[in-house]
């Protein structure tokens, strides 16, 4: 997910990150953690949401994890 977020500030001044990881998203909002790298976008939120909500990306991820 950081590597996304991180290649993401060089294309797009502006993100929207939806996640069905309550971690990630805590993660996300505490200032100690990335935070830094978030406040680079003119705009970023960050959502919590369903899996089913994000089945598609979530399993693309695992397909990348695998290297299918």
């Amino acid at each position: 997910m950081l590597a996304g977020v991180s290649s993401a500030i060089k294309e797009w001044s502006t993100v929207t990150i939806w996640t069905d990881s309550a971690r990630i998203t805590q993660m996300l909002h505490n200032p100690e953690n990335i935070l830094n790298i978030l406040n680079s976008f003119t705009a970023c939120s960050v959502h919590k949401v369903s899996r089913a909500c994000i089945k598609k990306a979530h399993d693309l991820a695992i397909q990348a994890r695998k290297g299918l």
